[in-house]
């Protein structure tokens, strides 16, 4: 199971985890055989007569017998040489599995003479962990002779144990050679065993117990197929049109390992329309209940998840839900897949695991990281989604901090199926992350719950305000968890329920260090009202950056009293402060606001000039002066400009409307200068056509010799 998987956990499943990492006991032991009473014990043995010395009254030698049933895998020195030869292979026509295992065992323990007695081992029977299920269980000596096989059930459900009667008894040098066949026919959905066959799925459990260097397996499956294997690994060929699978364990008692085999072209599959888009439901040929049970939680499972998360449908491509086994040999009962858009889940009728895997549409780390998170959040959403459709809601058990595998929540990351604790942590981790969560659901409602994921989807941090970073791209972490929880939706047990069950002992000291800050940023809010502080501040307050927050707000405090007079000196030459309390709240560091308060001032000197210069009375002179220009208008100009937060356009446009002003009397004499010098130059003009107009006429001069 890779780390782009979403899984639910069941206990019945994780018995093949325990398969897995080889952790189930498939026979009992050596030593424990040995002293067991054996219901099928010959002469010889413990229900032989008391030790009788050699040369009786019988004249022949007389011995006590100690019975020694093998164990899986035998151990040097236990008296039994064990050689096991495995062929499992897949006949896809019949829909059968066929087993065959070819046993040769040698019992190697000397009789030993001990004064007048001799006491011999012997082994009546030997046991081999076949799956359960199995069929048809038959024994035959290399001589032909049928040997009687009892199959009982064994400590773990998955395995049976086939005891072989040997005869005779298994005495010193004494050799067998035993073939064991069985098959694994088609098994019904739902039966309570790992082993599933059916023409489109087959899954089974392949164990080994023969001594080191003697032990082999080999798994023939159609080339049809997908084959899969789960657990230790094997070597793959293909040969004749088949997938061969082959082993030899070097340690065969912890050697465990699962195959499985798919065909998913034999899987039926229905489509079915959900909020306009397309889910394939794909089942087993011969399991139409399981395909009935998973189309209806599709067609109402998802209006009913997407009513109660409050996001819309996010999967961008369709869906495909797949019936399989695979799961459970991992110990989980699901998984959902985000990078191929599937979901695969087994063939138990289990309503919370259907809509816990269908929650892990919008719960998957796309919202937030964080594998309890997304976890806990599955199942508290699938748990109300069973109980608005009807059905009987699973309830999470109250968190035992003692349990085994307990761990704080943030280290529960991606599970190591071979570690031996693995079943115990994936139990605790999945319990303890509903657990908690449903503690949250309870104090804030699912609406909260709801409006949490609303907050995280659009991009909102608890300390949300102008210049706040666009955080849509953000994957929300326990921290962000924390203050949405406490800041936005009033949880007062969030704190409590974190440092309990959440953080280790490396985080803890971060809430303590939360609270110190917190109750300065508290302060300092007050003080600095009624803007907000900085983005700056309220970054490194979402960031849990508390250092960078407690020396920004100690830096800040020294500058209110200057941001404070600058407003109150603005405000008595009716500016409009929008663009200042804009400039200050979306600084990103102390220098930031330092530089708004710097241009500030600017503008704010020139204003007040601006203000008095044109609230001035002004002489008859200045007025001329004015005549075609407003200083008024110039310094509505520079207050708009300031009101937009362009303060050095506003602070010159000041500048212009006191230039205006200051040069109105200048500009009003030479207005008056030009006016006189136009009115001489019209009167002179005028004066001049008036002379004209009044010379007498001369007449004109005869010129000499013109006739008269």
């Amino acid at each position: 199971m890779g780390k782009a998987t979403w899984g639910v956990w069941r206990p019945r499943s994780a018995l093949g985890a325990a398969v897995l990492a080889g952790l189930v006991a498939l026979t009992p032991s050596v030593d424990a055989a040995a002293t067991a009473e054996s219901p099928r014990l010959t002469a010889g043995g413990p229900a032989a007569a008391a030790p009788s010395p050699i040369g009786g009254a019988a004249g022949a030698d007389r011995a006590l017998g100690t019975p020694v049933r093998p164990g899986v895998p035998a151990q040097a020195g236990d008296g039994l040489d064990y050689e096991h030869r495995a062929h499992f292979e897949l006949d896809a026509d019949a829909v059968v599995v066929r087993a065959r295992l070819e046993l040769t065992v040698t019992n190697t323990a000397p009789d030993r003479r001990q004064g007048d007695y001799i006491h011999y081992t012997y082994f009546p029977e030997l046991p081999v962990p076949v799956p359960t299920g199995a069929a048809g269980v038959h024994a035959v000596k290399s001589d032909g002779t049928v040997l009687g096989v009892r199959v009982e059930p064994s400590e773990s459900p998955l395995v049976q144990i086939a005891w072989i009667d040997l005869v005779p008894d298994l005495r010193y040098r004494s050799t067998q050679q035993i073939a064991l066949t069985y098959e694994l026919p088609p098994v019904p959905p739902r039966s309570q065993t790992i082993v599933r066959v059916n023409p489109a799925f087959v899954s089974m459990p392949i164990f080994a117990d023969g001594d080191p260097g003697k032990t082999s397996i080999e798994v023939r499956i159609p080339g049809d197929f997908e084959v899969e294997v789960i657990g230790e690994e094997m070597d793959r060929s293909e040969e004749a049109g088949a997938t061969v699978l082959r082993a030899s364990p070097a340690d065969p008692g912890a050697w465990v390992s699962s195959v499985v085999a798919r065909r998913d072209d034999l899987l039926i599959s229905r489509e079915v329309e959900v909020a306009g888009h397309e889910v394939v439901v794909r089942a087993w040929p011969d399991d139409a209940q399981w395909a009935d049970f998973a189309e209806d939680h599709v067609r109402k499972g998802i209006p009913v998840l997407e009513r109660l998360v409050g996001l819309p449908w996010p999967a961008e491509d369709g869906l495909v839900i797949l019936e399989t086994a695979a799961p459970y040999l991992y110990g989980y009962a699901g998984w959902y897949r985000p990078v191929e858009h599937l979901i695969e889940v087994g063939d138990e009728l289990d309503q919370h695991v259907v809509l816990h895997e269908l929650s892990h549409l919008w719960f998957n780390s796309e919202l937030f990281t964080g594998r309890w998170i997304n976890e806990g959040m599955a199942d508290v959403f699938a748990a109300a989604a069973v109980r608005s459709l009807g059905g009987q809601p699973e309830v999470p058990e109250p968190i035992d901090p003692s349990a085994p595998g307990a761990v704080a929540l943030n280290d529960w990351g991606e599970p190591d199926l071979e570690s031996g604790d693995s079943e115990a942590r994936e139990a605790f981790g999945y319990n303890a992350s509903f657990w908690v969560m449903q503690q949250l659901a309870d104090e804030v409602g699912l609406d909260g719950l709801a409006e949490l994921l609303a907050l995280a989807d659009a991009g909102e941090s608890a300390y949300e305000g102008p210049g706040f970073e666009d955080r849509r791209s953000h994957h929300y972490d326990w921290t962000d968890l924390v203050d949405l929880l406490e800041i936005r939706l009033g949880s007062t047990q969030v704190v409590d329920l974190f440092r309990q069950h959440v953080v280790g002992p490396r985080d803890a000291g971060w809430f303590d260090e939360r609270a110190a800050t917190r109750a300065q940023y508290l302060e300092h809010v007050e003080r600095s009202a009624p803007w907000d502080p900085p983005a700056g501040v309220r970054i490194s307050m979402t960031n849990w950056a508390f250092a960078n927050a407690v020396s920004a707000m100690q830096a800040l405090d020294e500058l209110l009293p200057y941001r404070d007079d600058l407003r109150e000196r603005l405000t008595a030459v009716d500016a409009d402060l929008a663009g200042f309390e804009r400039a200050y709240e979306t600084a990103r560091g102390v220098r930031d606001v330092e530089a708004v308060l710097e241009e500030v001032e600017g503008a704010t000197a020139a204003l007040e000039e601006a203000t008095d210069a044109v609230g001035a009375g002004r002489d008859p002179l200045a007025m001329v002066g004015l005549l075609m220009a407003s200083p008024e208008r110039t310094l509505d100009d520079a207050l708009q400009a300031f009101a937009a937060g362009d303060f050095d356009a506003a602070a010159a446009r000041a500048a212009d409307a006191v230039a205006q002003v200051d040069g109105a009397r200048t500009a009003g004499l030479i207005r008056l200068a030009a006016v006189v010098a136009l009115l001489l130059v019209w009167l002179l003009v005028r004066w001049r056509r008036r002379r004209a107009r009044a010379r007498p006429a001369v007449p004109p001069r005869r010129r000499p010799g013109a006739a008269r």
